[in-house]
């Protein structure tokens, strides 16, 4: 049959791949602008190896400096984060790219082959959903990139040794000629790369070996003995990630606690998930329904028996159909042998599979499929074909959205799996960053509904129910989330952030020591029982606390902003100074150090100096209480009525609770001489305000004061005095001479029916 004229064009190859990338980065569009979602932040938003030199020689020196041992993984996010720090428009586009490079070695590697239809089954591959996973996630850049490596390897061992066709060589392996062994040395070396960037490539000596023999037909000693230093190093990698998933990722507990019996019908019914899906790609969810498996439900059985039946089938039919189609199935199922539950893996406690497991695996597969397929085509197979594409790349744009964000991640999980714990906590974490506390909680309900030993689910919903209001239930939560688990610290830390908020400083240190006990390591609940100590009077512990903080966290911005406070509150000028300076060096978008920072040269008498950092401060926050409310007052103190009393209501509209704010708006207003400012039933407002936010016995004299003064302000002098002879009487009773002689002067003002004219009152 003579070629049609499409195809015998020069421009139909350039022209075909221009078209499938084209393709491909508009399935992939909506996943390129997405952010950082579940588990970006540990590998790269929240990374401080990322950050130094020091973190770069840590990240490949020491296995535990994360969670995993993926140095080549974290060597190129360190890169990228120097170049283009954390826009993850470029993070996307190395993946895509990676993906990209996958699908070149593919063809490639299918073409060195000689198998049929090459190019349709990397164009798959390429467009294929299931790999969206692995492509749209930043941290899935395990699995490009470990791909990259395991497909370069294998392609520097097919220059080593280059395999004939099938059943071409009777006789065994040809020696190789000794300019090729170089070749082997590069696919050892590429070999450890793609196992230092994921170690589920450690399958490439087993693929190797069945690629030998579906060549040869034997595998011979030689064979082996060429492979065995790629298998003891695949096994050392292996044997360190098991470890490493155990200790430090958290794969252990009664998730975990399966019979042998019950891991064979994980595997079996696994390695049919896995197919079903390449063949109907839809519904694809990043958590999957996790089964409940039981070794006494017969049906049960029928995936790995039917598994087994699949592969003894293809060894009988060998000589018929050729070794090929066994030889792919025994690769599938070879590459996916890590994630099949045979092993402890981290996400196996929400699901027993995932999209990303396949990501090699399912090459394997692909290409078996299509070698059956493409002969069976009909003249319009490019048609065909197109449509198989065009349908892929349209069901991998629609599940990228998913990944944009981590709302998007959650509610995409849950539409799709109503029962996942994990999804109906994480989505809870993202109301109640966005302040969203009520829905929030009935998200940790819903999943402790579920799982109701759910430890994160229950801490989470006492922080939600904290910042609700429901203080005695928040407590009751973390204790039982440390009941459930005291080896973990963070819920003694958020227990003595309750407390401490509740006045409790007594009860609040010692769940700060109880996490300390835990982790002494723990540099925020250093920082946070430093700030408790204060409190409390005990200022050389609360150095010291401080001290270790910094020692285990220098970078910290807010805990150097915390102990230049407390330099400052002991009189340490000097040393404060140079803490907020470092503080806002550290993070020069933290307008609390620059109000601290301005506090403090306020108090060095540098007005200037102060003015310049609570502006600054504003350009970070505008609506900061703080800054306005320190703003306000040097304005105030420089006879600048109309732009102080601006800032004294901003900083009351950002605080409403704050009687300091209240107090001296309300003084302003009635005690200046300007009338575009002066606004007595204003000042009344603002000082009864501030009253009910201090009632007696804790209404200090300064406060009577300006109730005195508004009180006058407003015209009603007789109530203004008596007010005021209690503001006198009560600051004598201080020892507040000098002040109580002031009160008495405004006081016979009153009496006099005279309101009182002037600055900021004296403190």
């Amino acid at each position: 049959m003579p070629e049609p004229a499409l195809t015998r064009s020069r421009f139909y190859f350039p022209g075909a791949i221009a078209c499938l990338l084209i393709v491909y980065i508009a399935a992939y569009a909506p996943a390129l602008t997405g952010g950082f979602i579940w588990d970006d932040d540990a590998y790269v938003s929240k990374n401080a190896t990322l950050k130094s030199w020091a973190g770069l020689v840590k990240i490949w020196t020491d296995p535990t400096a994360r969670t995993q041992f993926y140095p080549l993984v974290f060597t190129s996010f360190w890169i990228e984060t120097h170049l283009w720090g954390l826009h993850t428009l470029g993070f996307h586009c190395v993946n895509l790219l990676l993906h990209a490079l996958n699908a070149a070695l593919l063809w490639k590697l299918l073409k060195r082959l000689q198998l049929p239809g090459a190019a349709f089954a990397v164009a798959l591959f390429l467009l294929h959903p299931v790999e969206v996973e692995s492509v749209a996630w930043i941290t899935e850049r395990k699995n490009v990139l470990s791909g990259f490596f395991y497909l370069l390897a294998l392609h520097a061992w097919l220059r080593f040794d280059p395999l004939p066709p099938p059943d071409s060589v009777q006789l065994g392996a040809p020696q190789p000629l000794p300019s090729a062994k170089k070749w082997y040395v590069a696919a050892l070396i590429l070999f450890i790369a793609a196992l230092l960037s994921k170690t589920v490539t450690c399958s490439l000596p087993a693929v190797i070996l069945l690629l030998i023999w579906w060549r040869r037909g034997r595998i011979g000693v030689r064979d082996v003995a060429r492979t065995a230093p790629f298998f003891a190093v695949g096994l050392c990698m292996g044997l360190l990630t098991a470890w490493l998933e155990k200790k430090y990722v958290g794969a252990v507990g009664t998730e975990f606690n399966l019979s042998a019996p019950e891991r064979i019908l994980v595997a079996g019914r696994a390695l049919w998930f896995y197919a079903t899906k390449l063949v109907w790609p839809t519904p694809l969810s990043f958590i999957y329904e996790r089964w409940h498996v039981d070794a006494s439900v017969l049906w049960q059985w029928l995936f790995p028996l039917a598994a087994v039946a699949v592969i003894a089938t293809l060894f009988a039919l060998r000589n018929r159909i050729g070794r090929g189609p066994l030889v792919a199935v025994l690769c599938f199922a070879g590459t996916l042998l890590p994630a099949l539950g045979f092993f402890n893996v981290y996400p196996h406690r929400f699901s027993f599979v995932a999209d990303h497991f396949q990501y090699l695996a399912s090459v394997f597969l692909m290409v078996l499929l299509v070698a059956v397929v493409a002969p069976r085509l009909t003249k319009a197979r490019w048609i065909q074909a197109a449509v198989v594409l065009l349908s892929c790349g349209s069901l991998t744009w629609r599940q990228a959205h998913a990944y944009q964000n981590l709302e998007t991640l959650w509610l995409d999980t849950l539409d799709k799996n109503p029962e996942c714990w994990m999804a109906h906590c994480n989505y809870g974490n993202v109301l109640m960053a966005r302040g969203d506390d009520d829905n929030a909680a009935h998200h940790y309900r819903e999943a402790l509904k579920i799982y109701p030993q759910y430890i994160e689910a229950t801490g989470n919903l006492a922080g939600a129910l904290d910042r609700m209001g429901d203080v005695a239930e928040a407590e009751r939560l973390y204790n039982k989330a440390i009941a459930m688990n005291p080896g973990e610290p963070k819920y003694f830390y958020q227990l003595g952030g309750l407390l401490l908020k509740q006045g409790r400083g007594t009860d609040a240190i010692k769940a700060y020591e109880a996490a300390l006990r835990v982790n002494e390591a723990f540099d925020v609940a250093h920082a946070d029982l430093a700030g408790a100590l204060m409190s409390s009077g005990r200022t050389a512990e609360a150095l010291e606390h401080y001290r270790r903080a910094l020692e285990l966290n220098p970078a910290n911005a807010k805990t150097v902003n915390s102990y230049g406070a407390a330099l400052a509150q002991i009189g340490k000028s000097a040393e404060a100074l140079e803490q907020f300076a470092r503080a806002c060096s550290l993070d020069p978008n933290y307008a609390d150090a620059f109000v601290n920072w301005g506090i403090a040269l306020s108090a060095s008498n540098d007005r200037q100096g102060a003015g310049e950092k609570f502006l600054r401060a504003l350009e970070i926050e505008p609506a900061n209480p703080g800054a306005n409310f320190r703003l306000a007052e040097l304005l105030a103190a420089a006879g600048q009525a109309p732009l102080a009393a601006k800032h004294y209501r901003l900083a009351i509209q950002a605080r409403p609770d704050w009687p300091a704010a209240l107090a001296r708006c309300a003084w302003l207003l009635a005690t200046t001489s300007d009338a575009t400012v002066r606004a007595p039933e204003d000042a009344l407002m603002l000082s009864d305000r501030a009253l009910k936010l201090s009632p007696p016995p804790n209404t200090p004299e300064w406060l009577l004061d300006v109730r005195a003064a508004a009180l006058a302000a407003a015209g009603k002098f007789q109530e203004a005095a008596e007010v005021a002879g209690r503001a006198e009487a009560l600051a004598r009773e201080q020892n507040h001479a000098a002040f109580a002689d002031l009160i008495a002067a405004r006081k016979k003002l009153y009496e006099s029916k005279q309101d009182y004219r002037e600055g900021p009152p004296k403190n």
